[in-house]
Order: structure tokens, then sequence, then C-alpha cells
């Protein structure tokens, strides 16, 4: 039954408000920007072309897709074809630059108004410099998204011709990617990450953590298509989880916990702005992180019943010559905690000259 002082609401029973509760972690959190919705959509329409054998397509290799605010405008300035839910219907997309709304559900159609080598300089002289965009490349199965405009960073994703699961190899590749690809040089990270103009200092943001978090659901969302569901930040009787991955039960209507992932980060300095002295961080404060993040992930999974824990600890500082996982303190708690926890050490770099010499491509 539940309490309150004043009195039952009418036309409310205590059945009535525990069904509602039991559908809470299914409900999504909208906080993703346009961009980002936009570039998941684009992923979730080609993917699931490629996964049928790109029915109805030509042989073409390239197809451009533009967001912008009202399509209707981009019809009557280049006179072109409207187009309406295209995850619903098998209109040719490749070979096509497409004008679309923010969650990617209708806009308008016209063939490659250049060379495909060309469309980012055409798109700038046309006034779409600043328009986020995506590029599909079938011969090699890339999607590459700008969401800041042409030219802006790209970000590189593989178009997969299978349904990703949910597994925790799957899970694994997953944050492999986002590490690689959204997190290793300043130049792909999302603002916040890194001091602005201090990265190669190894100066972290003033919450790298909730950069990293708001990226890393957009990230998994996005890779999972649906077959997962990401959430931030849940609050429980034993703490807050950062990131929290549901699946659906087997009624195909509500969600229950699959996976939480902590993350936590080790830097060597504290933050500070431009002409700021930052101070340095202790190798103890680092490690005390990560012994605490296996305490909060082991936690949670008990707390939550989750099949998968798992501890992402990104790498910021600038000698990364000290393994977090050899020291004692560390091996101390692995000892006590669940087998199966997946823990993660990701290097950070603050320059792609560190990241090179490290071994990265």
């Amino acid at each position: 039954m539940v309490s309150n002082k004043y009195g039952p609401i009418s036309g409310i029973n205590d059945e009535d408000i525990g069904v509602a509760v039991q559908k809470l972690p299914s409900i999504p959190a909208l906080i993703a920007s346009d961009p980002d919705r936009f570039v998941i959509e684009i992923r979730n329409l080609i993917e699931e072309r490629a996964q049928s054998g790109w029915p109805g397509e030509s042989d073409a290799n390239v197809a451009a897709f533009v967001m912008v605010p009202y399509p209707r405008q981009e019809k009557e300035r280049y006179q072109i074809e409207r187009v309406l839910d295209l995850r619903a219907n098998l209109k040719p997309v490749l070979g096509k630059l497409l004008f679309l709304s923010n969650d990617g559900t209708h806009g308008c159609i016209m063939p490659m108004p250049t060379n495909d080598a060309d469309i980012l300089d055409w798109l700038e002289i046309e006034g779409f410099a600043n328009s986020p965009i995506v590029l599909v490349y079938r011969g090699s199965l890339k999607m590459v998204s700008r969401t800041s405009g042409a030219t802006g960073n790209a970000r590189y994703d593989q178009i997969r011709e299978t349904i990703p699961e949910a597994t925790l190899d799957e899970l694994l590749g997953a944050l492999e990617h986002f590490h690689i690809e959204n997190l290793l040089t300043p130049s792909i990270c999302s603002k916040g990450v890194w001091e602005s103009e201090l990265a190669m200092n190894y100066v972290p943001g003033k919450r790298p953590e909730k950069a990293i978090q708001y990226d890393l659901r957009i990230a998994l969302r996005s890779w999972f298509q649906g077959v997962l569901r990401v959430e931030l930040e849940d609050k429980i009787p034993t703490g807050r989880i950062d990131v929290r991955i549901l699946r659906k039960n087997q009624d195909d209507r509500s969600h229950s916990y699959w996976a939480v992932i902590e993350l936590k980060i080790m830097r060597s300095k504290r933050n500070a702005p431009k002409g700021k002295r930052a101070s340095t961080v202790s190798m103890s404060k680092n490690v005390s992180e990560v012994v605490e993040g296996l305490k909060q992930v082991n936690s949670f999974r008990r707390d939550r019943n989750a099949v998968e824990g798992l501890l992402e600890v990104f790498d910021m500082r600038k000698n990364k010559g000290i393994d977090v996982k050899g020291e004692a303190a560390v091996i101390d708690q692995c000892k006590i905690i669940d087998k199966d926890i997946a823990f993660n050490v990701r290097p950070l770099f603050g320059t792609a000259k560190d990241a090179r010499d490290a071994g990265f491509p």
C-alpha cells in the first residue's frame, strides 16, 4: 500500500501506481541534442538497409544527409522531391543528397549535385557550413558524421550488416569503439573533457566525467539500435549509478536492468583555467578512485540484480607508466569483488603525437 498523508488520490488505486513504477526504467530520457539524435536516426536507417542487403539501391557508393530546421524551404529552393518515413519505405538514398528534419523522418531528396569528394565544399558554398552532416559509404561500410557542420571534426562509425546483440562481448566492443573514435585525442573529444587550450599540458576539464558520460550514452544508444536502452544516473540506496543499461523483459513491454557501468577518471592535474597553475594529483588519489569504483560497481550490480557490471577507467595522466591494476590496493579489492565485473583502463592523450607514440594509429 502506498502511503499518502493526504489520503488516497481520487480515481487512482495502488495497483495502477505499482504498474506505473515498474515501467519507469523504460521511459526514455530525451537529453540528446538535435544533431546527436539526427546521427542516431541516420545510423538506424542505414544499418537497417545494410542488414537487408541494400534493397532497391543503385550501384552508387555515397549518400549525404544534412539536418535542416525547415526541409520545405530546401524543397522550394532546389525544386526537388519530398520524402517521408525513410525507415518505413525503400526510397533509394545512395547517390543522393537528403535534407531532413532533426529526427530524420521527413524532408527532401535530390541527386548528388557534385562529385562525392566535393560534396562538403558544395554544401559550404550553398550555406550549410554549420549544418550537421552525415556521409555514408557503402563500399567501406563507414558512416562519417560532422555534428558541427562541414568544417567540424569528423567521427567514424562502422555500418554493421548484422543486428547487434545484448552480450558482454558486444558491449565491450562498443566501449572500445567509443574510446578510439570519441575520446583518444583532444581533436575528437567533446568540449569539457579537456580544459580549453590546455590538453597538451594534460589539464582536464571541470567535469570530464560528465562530458564522457553524456557522449557514452549517445554512442551506446546508437550502437544498440533499441536492442538495449541506455540511461544515466540512477539514484539507489547504495549510491548513484553512472550508466544503466536496460533490456526488454519477455512481456516486451517493460524493461529491467541488464548492466551497470561506473566511470572513473585518473589525472595528472586538477582543473585550472588558462593562466592559472594546475595542482598535481597523486597516484594514491588515483588509486583510491579506482578502488572506490570497484566497490561501487560491485554494490550497484548486486543491488539492481544486473547481469553485468563494468568499471571503465579513463586515464588522463601524462605519465601512464604506472599500471593502476598492479597497485596493491586495487589487487586486494579485486580479490573480494564478484569475478564477473569487467574492469578496463582506457588511455586518453593530450596530443595526437602522444597517442601515436603509445602505439595508437
